[in-house]
């Protein structure tokens, strides 16, 4: 038996060949918890196997002095929790290599953020030419493949700086990242800059996901209900929403419709789609690619980015398990 982990920096992911599983897990939060959890993930899940494929993303939290620190911290967790000598862990080299546990705490920065190599391996053994829109809850992965062959830069770094990796998502990413103004009854609105909602409150009330769906925290910690949300959005410019009769003109002064939340929440999912598509664009001009398809958290959006729901059920992690089922190992 094999089971497949991604270890992010807010969800850890395990597959093991027949059911996936999503824990949320802050890890730059709680990283004096980690053990605890994992110790607790033992209980809710059975993590026997015969060989573990690992990959990550939580060794860049700013709980750790750097990335060395954040792998040897995350591998050694796991190799006390799992106590079996066949840990593999998958490098960021695109042409998918799985180190043992030894060499990956020798060389950490060769399997720092790998987990989108197990993606784009993946969908290379059926697509000789794509662009693969893997949208989570924090950013933006977009990927191309050309011939068969993976282009994407392999660091965090080469990808930010090559339009390959979008620091936006559906759930986690602050507004004002976003856009610094909405569009408001015909005049830009420049909104504050606190941290008082997110990507999630903008797709809850625009009814695209559910409760259940949002697997993250909210800015205020509070409830994801409609109204939750919306009273989030409606601070964002410095206003509350209107439930009731107002009786001042002062307090009607401080008041938005939900109508009006809608409006705005409207206009950050549209200019998501914008800096998304944008990035998009400039890739399949570079590479000449047309054929896009789309995964992840924010696959909703597809009509939207025109993109295929080809590989719709496709994670990193399920891939990872099912590129190891080819190797002899």
């Amino acid at each position: 038996m094999k089971i497949a982990m991604d270890i992010g920096g807010a969800n850890i992911k395990i597959f093991d060949g027949n059911e996936y599983k999503q824990y949320y897990f802050p890890l730059w939060k709680k990283k004096n918890k980690f053990m605890s959890f994992l110790w607790q993930l033992t209980e809710k899940t059975d993590l026997n196997a015969d060989m573990y494929a690992i990959t990550m993303t939580a060794e860049l939290c700013d709980c750790f002095k750097d990335r060395r620190e954040g792998v040897t911290f995350i591998l050694n967790g796991l190799k006390e929790i799992l106590h079996s000598n066949r840990i593999f862990v998958l490098s960021n080299d695109t042409n998918f290599k799985l180190l043992d546990l030894d060499d990956a705490m020798k060389f950490p920065y060769s399997v720092a953020s790998a987990n989108f190599v197990a993606t784009a391996r993946y969908i290379s053994k059926f697509e000789k030419n794509a662009l693969i829109i893997d949208i989570g809850s924090t950013t933006a992965d977009i990927i191309p493949i050309k011939d068969g062959k993976i282009l994407a830069h392999t660091t965090d770094f080469e990808r930010l700086k090559n339009g390959e990796l979008i620091y936006t998502g559906v759930l986690r990413t602050n507004l004002i990242s976003i856009s610094n103004k909405v569009k408001f009854k015909g005049k830009n609105l420049k909104i504050s800059a606190e941290y008082f909602a997110n990507t999630g409150d903008v797709y809850r009330v625009l009814g695209e996901i559910s409760e259940n769906e949002w697997t993250t925290e909210t800015a205020d910690g509070k409830g994801k209900s409609i109204i939750e949300c919306m009273r989030r959005i409606a601070r964002t410019v410095c206003c509350d929403v209107s439930e009731g009769e107002i009786y001042e003109t002062s307090e009607r002064k401080s008041k938005i419709s939900k109508a009006d939340v809608t409006q705005i929440a409207k206009y950050f999912r549209d200019e998501q789609i914008k800096t998304i598509n944008r990035a998009v664009e400039r890739l399949e001009k570079k590479y000449r690619i047309k054929n896009r398809l789309i995964i992840g958290a924010g696959k909703f959006l597809y009509d939207d980015l025109n993109a295929s729901l080809k590989y719709e059920d496709l994670s990193a992690v399920k891939a990872l398990y099912f590129l190891t089922m080819d190797l002899q190992i």
